[in-house]
């Protein structure tokens, strides 16, 4: 068992929803704990604990979602549901179940919060969480084992279960655990939008939709390609936290990590010369799980529009979470001109799309951009695997790479199979030059 602080964007969004009423209800399907009693009665709040996770505990195998709020007649129903982490124990079939039993218990409106674990090793049984404030946790968590049921995306179970739609998806925010992510979901029986409308995204509250000007993108086809035949693969995407991605992302790799590069950029750029080089020299920026490994890292466009300082500095933090075959996906600006900040790049299916409204005017560029060369010497020990450019469908201006990591044992070898190509032509050559005499 470990015992860890965890920093909860989705219990503070849940503060936020009821803190101005005094006649909100709660329903949480975890034990019973001083600490949320006491959250709950500050709030002013109704509430009941079911201990669901208990039950879980306990029974593993033999458990049934329909023991869940056996007998419990509430005078009125509930606005607020919070499922902790129970729904990552239940196959897809019993996680749609849950939901469509609890409908009974809660009015049109109500909000879900669940925490989503991201990757393939889970903890072996439900947590225990306790609400130490409208920002934190304090979270009991079993030991880590491999995930016995395949994980839902937002996308399938929204198909399952219409009625309820995504409002907000949190990942990878500060002081949150590293593989864990947290989502609020609406209950809206009268809702007719089908599952693609309400498609996850952390967009979604800001009335963005998932439409967008469709590009051709070689490299993203490559990615794809190398996910269907490694599928344990893992993927760390250095894009802006963007819920429907992560979602798609989900959908072909067995872990998905998600930090923003651009956020860093501007932390960075805030900093005055001599902090900003001492904070780039100590590189504790990105946390990472010890002994993670990633098989493809995600860039985007955003390494174009960084100082050197930091793509160094990007490059020391990386490269011991890299391994022989790992791959960086960059988007790299080869002409005169380039958008002013990065593109807003969107997965819609197998497909890459530049977010509608986000469309900008091209600016001539104040520096020379970077040849494959110059992106190499940035991250020592990847090579080119493939590069794409002015292929029909593809955005003008743009080159794609693929460049792949090779570690000592591989250069060795290549090296070697090179060398001896090499005796075998001049083999060969002098062959034919003794036949010729």
């Amino acid at each position: 068992m470990s015992h860890v602080t965890h920093r909860s964007p989705g219990i503070t969004a849940i503060y936020n929803a009821v803190k101005s009423s005094t006649r909100n209800k709660i329903l949480d399907l975890g034990e019973c704990t001083s600490a949320n009693l006491s959250f709950y009665s500050g709030l002013g709040c109704l509430f009941h604990f079911e201990s669901a996770n208990e039950e879980l505990r306990d029974a593993r195998a033999d458990f049934r979602i329909d023991t869940i709020l056996e007998g419990h007649t509430p005078r009125e129903p509930y606005d607020i549901v919070l499922l902790w982490d129970i729904p990552n124990f239940l196959d897809p079939d019993a996680w749609v179940g849950l939901l469509q039993r609890l409908r009974r218990f809660i009015k049109p409106g109500a909000l879900f919060h669940w925490i989503s674990y991201v990757g393939a090793r889970v903890p072996v049984a439900p947590g225990h969480f306790s609400i130490q404030n409208r920002l934190e946790l304090n979270v009991t968590l079993a030991e880590m084992g491999v995930r016995q049921h395949a994980g839902t995306t937002s996308s399938q179970l929204l198909k399952q279960a219409p009625e309820f739609s995504i409002l907000k998806t949190f990942i990878s925010g500060e002081g949150m655990l590293a593989g864990v992510s947290e989502q609020i979901l609406c209950y809206r029986p009268d809702a007719t939008r089908s599952a693609r409308a309400v498609f996850s995204s952390a967009e979604r509250e800001q009335g963005l939709s998932r439409k967008g000007t469709a590009l051709v993108s070689p490299a993203h086809e490559n990615v794809w390609e190398s996910a269907r035949k490694a599928p344990g693969a893992s993927l760390l995407d250095l894009g802006r936290q963007d819920g429907a991605n992560q979602d798609i992302w989900k959908s072909r790799f067995a872990s998905v990590h998600s930090e923003d590069l651009n956020l860093l950029h501007a932390r960075v750029d805030k900093m005055a010369p001599e902090q900003a080089r001492a904070y780039l020299a100590e590189g504790r920026f990105f946390e990472f799980q010890p002994g993670t490994t990633f098989d493809v890292i995600i860039a985007w466009d955003l390494l174009n529009y960084i100082s050197d300082d930091l793509l160094e500095a990007l490059s020391r933090r990386l490269m011991p979470f890299c391994h022989d075959g790992t791959r960086l996906f960059v988007m790299s600006y080869s002409g005169k001109r380039m958008p002013p900040k990065p593109q807003r790049f969107q997965l819609a299916a197998d497909a890459i799309t530049i977010a509608e409204g986000s469309d900008q005017d091209w600016q001539a560029r104040s520096s020379q951009p970077k040849t494959s060369v110059q992106w190499l010497r940035m991250f020592p020990g990847f090579f080119v695997e493939h590069s794409y450019a002015f292929l029909p469908g593809m955005q003008r201006g743009l080159t794609e790479y693929i460049f792949i990591f090779k570690g000592e044992a591989r250069l060795a070898e290549e090296k070697a199979r090179m060398t001896e190509e090499v005796m075998a032509r001049r083999r060969a050559r002098e062959q034919s030059a003794e036949e010729g005499s």
